[in-house]
């Protein structure tokens, strides 16, 4: 099941770096693979938040933070906008992000910090 999901977030990062390729200018450089997969990171949160809506950040220790949205992902925390004011979160912290209501989508993170998307 969790090599399922990995491959399906590959299959959905690859269609998706192919997808924004043909729209870059000139001007980008694409000599940088980090900051290219942690915008790819951000990208497929933002379209989720554009299908489903608000997300919910529901934390290890049981704590949920309700209407979010993904501001920023960096290597070790991510950034969030809730009422109007932006929060940071240690990844580490973090148990899943869900978006949608009954059929939306679960997003966790892996050991590398890369998200893995549940349908």
């Amino acid at each position: 099941m969790r090599q399922t999901i990995t491959i399906l977030t590959i299959v959905a990062l690859v269609t998706l770096f192919y997808s924004t390729t043909s729209r870059t200018t000139a001007q980008t450089p694409k000599t940088k693979t980090t900051s290219k997969s942690a915008k790819t990171q951000i990208d497929i949160l933002k379209e989720l938040h554009k299908k489903y809506g608000p997300a919910r950040l529901v934390l290890k220790d049981r704590g949920v933070y309700k209407k979010i949205t993904v501001h920023e992902i960096n290597e070790h925390w991510l950034v969030f906008l809730k009422d109007g004011s932006l929060h940071d979160m240690s990844i580490e912290r973090i148990a899943r992000i869900e978006y949608g209501k009954a059929y939306g989508r679960i997003v966790t993170f892996n050991e590398a910090n890369k998200i893995l998307i549940s349908y």
